[in-house]
């Protein structure tokens, strides 16, 4: 019992570190700071989208440079993260929006 109990532990961690791995180094940042009112997939349905009247992440067609300026600013009732975060981490976070809203 202990043996299938390991067994279970290691498979876990073995299944979930690719994974983890695979979202990008942005993911940490969007999960951190932005999914409260964004949502785990952009989608506007995080803790705070309602109360904010956040709207789903829709950047089709926006240059990146835009974008970083928002993250970098903010935009409406959005904070910016200049000095919170690194150029890189915003750079990485923009990253990973881009796949999250490829899926």
């Amino acid at each position: 019992m202990k043996r299938m109990l390991k067994l279970s532990v290691v498979l876990a961690i073995a299944m979930a570190v690719p994974a983890a791995l695979a979202q990008g180094p942005g993911a940490s940042t969007y999960h951190a700071k932005c999914q409260g009112c964004h949502g785990p997939h952009g989608q506007a349905n995080g803790a705070m989208s309602k109360m904010f009247n956040v709207k789903p992440l829709n950047i089709k067609g926006v240059p990146d440079a835009e974008l970083i300026k928002v993250i970098e600013n903010g935009k409406g009732k959005m904070h910016g993260y200049k000095g919170k975060l690194s150029e890189k981490q915003i750079k990485d976070v923009l990253a990973y929006i881009h796949t999250l809203l490829k899926q």
